[in-house]
């Protein structure tokens, strides 16, 4: 009887330990086969997408998008979403131990949470990172191309290095113009207003921020810390010509980065602002996060988490506007087309009004970012602001 039990007890349906081995290890290679084809199908995805989208901004701003630099966004995007796949699974594991999840009701309302949490700490990352590590795009230009004389300038930082030019004009003591580019952009997008400056007599010097074209570095600050490039590159210019008057030109971001630098030192003798912001907080809320409505709020405090700790400042203290009164002795002439989908006009309007009305104020009807440089007045009022009344025509 006791051999009987035994027998049924012992059923042949139950695999013994070693047809289950053998039955694991047939699994695994198949399981890794998977997952691999898996990862090279999304790193081809992802390469594609990134790509593509260097190659619009490289066609839209005039350059390249060097190999080196897809790679480096490829891997880093692939993090990111790495990043954004464990919280995915960590919050699904916590949420759950914590509920039962065995009634309909339920799984669709844990569900529903690990969506907006995902969206809103997962796509804020990302959203964050794309913004602070943007594509480099390379130019391939050269005032020496145009048929003017440049030195090529290179200038250390905060342990980077700073690629530029300077364009001496025929009289060395004419005024310098310090030209700054905006957010992706490089010095080689701006070669148009350099060489029409130059050759109306001025001194131009123009060079790339940190994380922008020849420079070295990746993380960009909307011009936050890109104030201590500026303030690089005026020391180099007041020590190589000492008492030649400096100007300064900027356009979009690099105006943030000069009110910043002019609020900590006096080389500017005038200042022209082209598109520039006010409050970096009240641009994003109309741009980029306009579109989330009644969340945008909770998006905006998890961009600045991401923010502080990417750039490790708050997005909160980057108020340029707030520093014109430490500028009152600088004349100011505001820029801006009324059309501006990328900087509302309306931030002109509150750097207008933050030097008390006495900056001279542009608004150039219907023109969107940066596009009134096409302006057929465009380059007479920038001179004639500058204290220089003669016109030149160019061919160009």
């Amino acid at each position: 009887m006791f051999i009987e039990l035994s027998f049924e007890y012992m059923t042949p349906e139950q695999p013994d330990d070693k047809e289950h081995g053998m039955h694991k290890d047939r699994k695994w290679p198949r399981l890794i086969a998977i997952y691999s084809s898996l990862t090279v199908a999304v790193l081809a995805i992802l390469t594609m997408l990134v790509a593509g989208r260097g190659r619009l901004f490289a066609e839209m701003i005039g350059g390249t998008y060097p190999v080196k630099a897809l790679v480096r966004d490829v891997l880093g995007l692939t993090l990111c979403i790495g990043f954004i796949v464990l919280v995915s699974t960590l919050l699904r594991n916590a949420l759950k131990k914590i509920v039962s999840a065995n009634r309909p009701l339920v799984s669709f309302g844990l569900l529903l949470m690990e969506i907006l949490v995902i969206a809103l700490l997962g796509g804020t990352f990302l959203l964050s990172t794309i913004q602070l590590f943007p594509q480099r795009i390379i130019g391939h230009d050269h005032p020496k191309k145009w048929g003017l004389p440049c030195r090529d300038i290179s200038l250390d930082v905060d342990g980077l290095t700073l690629s530029g030019w300077f364009l001496p004009g025929q009289n060395a003591q004419a005024p310098i113009i310090l030209v700054t580019h905006g957010l992706n952009a490089n010095k080689e997008n701006f070669l148009h207003p350099v060489q029409i400056l130059n050759r109306r007599g001025f001194q131009v010097c123009i060079f790339d921020f940190r994380g922008h074209g020849h420079s070295s570095g990746h993380l960009v600050t909307m011009g936050y810390h890109e104030a201590r490039d500026i303030e690089a590159i005026q020391n180099w210019l007041t020590r190589t010509h000492p008492g030649v008057p400096i100007y300064a030109l900027a356009y979009s971001m690099g105006g943030a980065a000069v009110i910043r630098a002019a609020s900590r030192q006096t080389h500017f003798t005038k200042i022209v602002l082209d598109s520039t912001f006010y409050d970096l907080v009240s641009v994003a809320e109309q741009t980029i996060l306009e579109p989330y409505g009644p969340i945008r709020p909770f998006f905006l405090q998890a961009m600045r988490f991401w923010g502080w700790l990417w750039a490790g400042f708050d997005l909160y203290d980057h108020r340029p506007g707030d520093l014109l009164p430490l500028l009152s002795d600088c004349p100011l002439f505001l820029i801006h087309g009324t059309q501006d989908r990328v900087i509302p006009c309306t931030e002109s309007l509150k750097l207008f009004a933050a030097t008390d009305k006495k900056a001279e104020l542009w608004l150039i009807e219907g023109f969107d970012h940066l596009q009134g440089i096409s302006h057929p007045d465009y380059f007479n009022r920038i001179c004639t602001f500058f204290g220089q009344s003669q016109q030149t025509h160019l061919t160009l």
